[in-house]
């Protein structure tokens, strides 16, 4: 891309608002940005640039079967009495059934989070691990608990009880679904449970997911064609950021000097 052309992107969608611009965001959860006919019209470029960066990542070739698999594990790591050791382990055992994967590459992030102050839905753990160079193709999200289940006692007779309950949902920034997987059991069935968890990420991955991905040289090329190496600089895009994190780092607009 031309110096020029970089330039130019970079001024359009990183120079600051206008300091009068208001933020709100309704209950519906819909953001609402309103100001003077100045700062109008740079978010309405902003959007037009985010309409046809999104639109060039869905028409783009879907990844090849052989190509790999960007897949991270997110682990929420609580401070004090919400700390679950239990889930930690089991996720570092899930991350250790993918270790000679021939496709899907699958790392583990550990995200701090502050009882009582931190979020840990999906967003916000997607978010975290995009900061730390750790974002991927795909994501997957667990919990570690107990739930109500359905089985027999020693004499034969059916009974329902507490079982360990190991569920994952994998999803991705590139596609508008998820899917989820679940084990039950008990902890001598840790490792049992692990493992068929793993073979159910892996299936939605490879057989759901994956197919649906764009190819990733294509994605490289459009990060190009848009956004240039200076601008990516400029906006502090790391290599490892997907789509949704470089959108935000893009154009969210730049708050108000104090």
């Amino acid at each position: 891309m031309k110096r020029w052309l970089v330039a130019t992107l970079a001024v359009a969608l990183l120079v600051p608002l206008h300091a009068e611009w208001k933020k709100t965001v309704t209950k519906g959860g819909k953001t609402i940005v309103t100001g003077d006919a100045k700062t109008m019209a740079r978010i309405e470029k902003h959007q037009q640039a985010r309409a046809a960066y999104e639109k060039d990542i869905a028409a783009a070739p879907r990844r090849a079967a052989g190509d790999p698999i960007r897949v991270t594990l997110l682990t929420p790591v609580w401070d004090g009495r919400d700390r679950n050791d239990n889930h930690e382990r089991a996720n570092q055992m899930l991350m250790n059934e993918f270790k000679d994967d021939p496709v899907l590459r699958v790392t583990m992030v550990n995200i701090p989070r502050r009882s009582g102050r931190d979020r840990a839905d999906d967003a916000a753990l997607v978010e975290e691990a995009s900061l730390r160079g750790k974002a991927g193709d795909v994501f997957v999200a667990t919990q570690l608990g107990t739930e109500a289940a359905l089985g027999r006692k020693g004499n034969g007779k059916l009974a329902v009880g507490n079982a360990i309950a190991y569920k994952a949902r994998v999803f991705s920034t590139f596609t508008p679904d998820s899917r989820d997987a679940k084990e039950l059991g008990n902890l001598l069935q840790t490792t049992s449970m692990v493992k068929k968890l793993a073979g159910k990420i892996r299936a939605a991955v490879l057989n759901d997911l994956g197919p649906r991905l764009p190819a990733p040289a294509a994605v490289a090329e459009i990060n190009k064609k848009h956004f240039g190496d200076g601008l990516r600089d400029e906006a502090e895009i790391a290599p490892g950021d997907d789509p949704k994190t470089v959108l935000k780092k893009l154009f969210k607009p730049k708050p108000k000097p104090q």
